[in-house]
């Protein structure tokens, strides 16, 4: 978090077709990882666990930090120090991010806005950002809730990242502080 509170984003990667296979993925992530001076990686630790098992040998123990996605419990941030990993309000954290998007521009005109995130040229960025646009909110009347969802060939991956890389960004800044589970 270079800016105070902006987020900003200095690469996006889609890895599709052969570049998604484990083996070739996890060498590009480290040089990524190596070429920014990462600290850390937030990852996803569902589907990406065979993946997380690769990167934290080749990246050391500490270097990630795991989230799984929930719908139903009320903190934003919970860290479950057994299993070593966040659960994440993914509704909460998607708000968060979006409203983040919708505000980054209009901090140059209006002080009252801060924060924000900053993504890589337009021109480099526009295949990602297309993701945000895949989103949609779905009311529960059951629950009396709203939460978020997209079509199975309308990809949200860039959202996720961004909410991920986000939060890993201020777990380690230490602007956040995630209520421990016992």
């Amino acid at each position: 978090l270079p800016h105070a509170d902006r987020y900003v984003v200095v690469y996006l990667k889609k890895f599709e077709g052969e570049e998604a296979g484990l083996f070739s993925m996890i060498p590009e992530i480290e040089d990524i990882f190596i070429r920014f001076r990462a600290k850390k990686v937030g990852v996803d630790w569902g589907a990406g666990m065979d993946k997380n098992i690769l990167l934290r040998d080749r990246l050391g123990e500490d270097t990630l930090v795991e989230y799984i996605n929930t719908w139903n419990q009320q903190e934003t941030v919970r860290y479950n120090p057994k299993a070593g990993l966040y659960t994440l309000n993914r509704t909460k954290v998607l708000t968060e991010i979006f409203q983040k998007v919708r505000t980054s521009g209009l901090q140059e005109r209006d002080p009252r806005y801060t924060g924000g995130i900053s993504f890589p040229r337009y021109s480099e960025s526009k295949p990602f950002l297309k993701d945000f646009l895949n989103v949609f909110t779905v009311y529960n009347e059951k629950t009396n809730q709203t939460h978020y969802e997209h079509a199975p060939d309308a990809p949200d991956d860039t959202c996720h990242s961004i909410a991920v890389g986000y939060l890993t960004a201020r777990l380690y800044a230490r602007t956040v502080t995630p209520i421990y589970v016992t």
